[in-house]
């Protein structure tokens, strides 16, 4: 299998896994142990989010950045603190914007599909890089991590989403058209990688690399320590569990990387 063919299913493997995610929170939110399953899968996720940043990206990054730029600055990390702030910036600030005109909205019309999909469309950030990020990569390998990692998330984040909408008393109707946005994020975010792969040669290609697996590695950071961590956390239903599977999720990053 060549590269770019492993990117191909790679997309149809993503946007899959988050439309089944979707379909579940549509067909399933009636029954708690489902959402417990989710959350489950969502700690290992976590796990993976860590690994996959910590271990794999950030290093990766770093060596990039080495090839090519002889100031002595730690650039990978400051990329990739930067794709945290971005995501932080987003979330926290715009998203508080689009919070309040909903407020506004609610009072008026009594709906609020419209700034879901808005907030929605905010929340897509880091899906988008992460996505740039794998369709940037050079090797099968690589880029394999990086699908694995994106997988484990995609699916319970989408179910998430999914129950968050049908709770706020979003129609099914907009719920599947702001669910199946949300899933075309990251496969869009691979094609756009890919494509510019395609025009970029040489030292420009792996500054790019470079400079995307930086600022996914800081979008998985926030990721997994503000939302998955934090939030999973919060209750304390199964929390040794929850911290196993996190574990769990973590080890196998590092085992992968004794290989890889």
């Amino acid at each position: 299998m060549n590269v770019m063919l492993f990117k191909l299913v790679a997309f149809l493997a993503v946007l899959v896994t988050g439309l089944v995610g979707g379909f579940l929170s549509v067909r399933i939110t009636a029954f708690p142990r489902s959402e417990r399953i989710f959350s489950f899968g969502n700690a290992f996720a976590g796990g993976i989010f860590l690994g996959a940043a910590l271990l794999h990206m950030l290093p990766d990054a770093r060596e990039g950045f080495q090839s090519f730029v002889t100031v002595d600055f730690p650039w990978a990390f400051f990329v990739c603190a930067c794709g945290f702030l971005l995501v932080m910036f987003t979330e926290k600030i715009l998203m508080q914007k689009h919070e309040d005109a909903i407020t506004e909205a609610e009072e008026r019309s009594g709906g609020c599909g419209f700034y879901a999909f808005v907030l929605t469309l905010v929340l897509s950030v880091h899906s988008i890089i992460a996505g740039i990020a794998l369709g940037v990569e050079e090797t099968i390998v690589k880029g394999a991590i990086l699908l694995f990692a994106i997988i484990a998330h995609k699916g319970s984040a989408t179910f998430a989403l999914g129950v968050s909408l049908h709770r706020a008393g979003i129609n099914t109707k907009r719920l599947v058209q702001i669910i199946s946005f949300f899933c075309l994020m990251t496969p869009l975010g691979i094609a756009l990688g890919s494509a510019l792969t395609v025009f970029l040669t040489g030292k420009a290609e792996l500054v790019f690399g470079s400079v995307f697996d930086a600022l996914a590695a800081g979008t998985f950071l926030y990721i997994s320590l503000l939302h998955i961590i934090e939030e999973e956390f919060i209750e304390h239903d199964a929390r040794g569990v929850k911290f196993a599977l996190l574990s769990f999720g973590l080890g196998m990053m590092a085992v992968l990387a004794i290989w890889l």
